[in-house]
C-alpha cells in the first residue's frame, strides 16, 4: 500500500496509523536524512508504527511525501532505516529492518524510482530480502565493494559445520550490481570449511 501527496494534498490512499502496545524499550517513530534524488539536499526519511504487524516509511523529497507499509516486528518496535548507496549512482538507498530474530535481522531496500519509493529485486521482480547476524550457527553479512569503477553488493550466507572442532563454515559470497531497483547477480565465491573470522565471512552494510 502506498501513497503521495504533494503540498499537503493526499493523491491516493492515506496511511492512518493506530495506536498499539508495544514493548517498553521499543521506539514507535525514528526519523533520519538521505539524499534520495542525488541533488545535495537532505530528504527527510522516517519510520513510524502503523499497528501491531506493520510500519510506515515516509520519505519527503521536495515537497513531496511518499509513503510505503512494511511489516513490523512488533517486539523490538520500528529502528532507524541504514542510509547506504547500494549502486554506486550518488543517490542514497534506505535499507529497512522488519524482522528482528534471536540473531539474524531481516532487512528490504529501497530507493526514489521514478514512480515514487521502489523496492530491491531480483531481475524476476521478486523483491530481495536482505539478511545480517546469524549467532553461532551461521554468519550472514552484507557490504559492498567498488571495482573498476562499479559498486558491488556482496552476501555473505554460510552455516556452520558442527561436525568439526573447531567449528568451520560453508555457503557462498554472492556480488550483485544494483541499478533501476533490480540486483542482478554476478561473480559467487565457495565458502568451504572456513574458521569463523575468515575474511571470507566478514562485511559491514556500512561500507555501502
Amino acid at each position: 500500500m502506498s501513497f503521495v501527496s504533494r503540498a499537503g494534498i493526499v493523491l491516493g490512499t492515506a496511511v492512518i496509523g493506530m495506536a498499539v502496545a508495544l514493548p517498553a524499550s521499543a521506539a514507535d517513530s525514528v526519523t533520519v536524512s538521505a539524499d534520495l534524488n542525488g541533488d545535495g539536499v537532505a530528504d527527510k526519511v522516517s519510520v513510524r508504527v502503523y499497528d501491531s504487524q506493520r510500519q510506515v516509511l515516509n520519505t519527503e523529497v521536495g515537497g513531496t511525501t511518499l509513503g510505503v507499509l512494511l511489516p513490523l516486528d512488533s517486539h523490538i518496535g520500528v529502528v532507524a532505516p541504514k542510509i547506504v548507496d547500494l549502486s554506486g549512482d550518488g543517490t542514497q538507498d534506505i535499507v529497512v529492518s522488519e524482522v528482528e530474530g534471536a540473531n539474524t535481522t531481516t532487512f528490504s531496500a529501497w530507493d526514489l524510482g521514478p514512480a515514487g519509493l521502489r523496492q530491491l529485486t531480483t531481475p524476476d521482480s521478486q523483491p530481495m530480502r536482505l539478511y545480517d547476524g546469524g549467532g553461532l550457527a551461521a554468519r550472514n553479512r552484507l557490504t559492498c565493494t567498488d571495482d573498476q569503477g562499479f559498486r558491488e553488493l556482496v552476501v555473505v550466507s554460510a552455516e556452520a559445520d558442527w561436525n568439526t572442532d573447531p567449528i568451520v563454515y560453508n555457503g557462498t559470497r554472492t556480488s550483485y550490481r544494483v541499478a533501476d531497483g533490480v540486483a542482478t547477480q554476478g561473480q559467487v565465491v565457495p565458502i568451504t570449511a572456513q574458521p569463523g573470522d575468515s575474511p571470507l565471512l566478514q562485511g559491514e552494510l556500512a561500507a555501502c
